[in-house]
């Protein structure tokens, strides 16, 4: 797979994964029925790498509509909350784009979060649903958390639809590397104030926790 951006698949695609961090209703909305899953993490220093896959949003998904040439879309909200708590404090917007060009027969998978945003070219489904779907490198800062038991909460939509934008919604998470944490915290007030609501509906939606871990 080698990276690549198509002048074609590029256009109409700018601003696509605020859309998409607003259907997610980042910090408002608590993760009701959510199951317990796997999810690997690693602490470097301030920071809190996470592994996980949501392969099974994609499960009851056909072939022929991955590769009908119409965009595939997930959202994640990926957050880190107090063991018994609703409210995050840290959050990371991951967003996928997955579109099958029919005339070169490959996928053109867009990948963005908080320090990237990355197009690839997969030729086979697999490849780009596994680039969709395994999160293996999503980073949270621990920096200035009290210690305690806290959680990895997991939102993922599949071709989430949102009526409202709200311009610069991930740019609040753009911590540099290094930096306290604060950035998150103040965005956090913030998106409670505006976002405290589903405010779109998806194909399919699912919710899930680590194993709750020390801090």
């Amino acid at each position: 797979m080698a990276p690549g951006l198509p002048q074609r698949v590029r256009k109409g695609r700018i601003g696509w994964a605020l859309v998409a961090a607003l259907c997610l209703g980042l910090f408002g909305a608590f993760a009701w029925g959510e199951s317990v899953r796997t999810v690997r993490m690693t602490r470097q220093g301030d920071w809190l790498t996470v592994s996980f896959s949501v392969a099974d949003l994609l499960a009851d998904v056909a072939p022929e509509e991955l590769e009908s040439g119409l965009p595939t879309r997930i959202a994640l909200r990926i957050t880190l909350r107090r063991e018994e708590s609703a409210d995050a404090v840290r959050a990371s917007i991951r967003t996928c784009e997955m579109i099958y060009d029919l005339w070169d027969e490959v996928f053109h998978v867009h990948l963005e979060d908080e320090r990237q945003s990355r197009w690839y070219d997969a030729t086979s489904r697999n490849d780009a649903v596994r680039l969709c779907t395994s999160v293996r490198d999503t980073r949270l800062s621990v920096r200035g958390i009290e210690s305690g038991r806290y959680v990895i909460g997991v939102i993922a939509e599949l071709n989430p639809v949102s009526t409202q934008m709200l311009e610069g919604l991930r740019a609040w998470l753009r911590v540099p590397s290094g930096a306290s944490g604060e950035g998150q915290s103040f965005f956090g007030s913030f998106v409670a104030i505006f976002i405290n609501r589903r405010l779109g509906e998806a194909d399919r939606t699912i919710r899930f926790r680590s194993e709750p871990f020390d801090l």
